[in-house]
């Protein structure tokens, strides 16, 4: 049976990144590191949704903008207070969340537990079919 090319690609690129992300891990673990994609990526979120709040009609300047601040904030806290970068990264996506609420509002609220119930129904859905 023949491999589709595509498959071989993705197979190659798994034995080449498997090694290179594990020792990546490692490094960004032994710097206390593991929650700045996180961070980062939770605060393009929230420029993002400012950016559209403002009606920006591309939201990716604000993106930036807010990302480039966060990352800013993480360099200030771990040189003017002895937190861990983690604790540093924690508090700020903590932040994060609560502009990302008080922008939202109720609105998102609602439409994000409707999508929470849609989610839970194909789910139930999916697992009746199993059975």
């Amino acid at each position: 049976m023949p491999i589709e090319p595509f498959l071989q690609r993705a197979l190659l690129i798994s034995v080449l990144l498997g090694p290179l992300c594990g020792l990546l891990g490692v490094f960004v673990t032994a710097r206390r590191m593991s929650f700045f994609s996180d961070t980062i990526a939770h605060a393009a979120l929230a420029g993002v949704a400012l950016g559209l709040w403002l009606g920006m009609p591309e939201p990716t300047i604000p993106m930036i903008v807010f990302s480039l601040a966060v990352a800013l904030l993480i360099l200030w806290f771990k040189e003017h207070t002895e937190l861990l970068n983690d604790t540093i990264m924690a508090l700020l996506r903590a932040c994060r969340v609560g502009v990302d609420d008080g922008i939202q509002g109720d609105e998102a609220r609602e439409a994000s537990s409707n999508a929470q119930n849609i989610v839970r129904s194909i789910a139930a859905k999916l697992a009746l079919k199993a059975s």
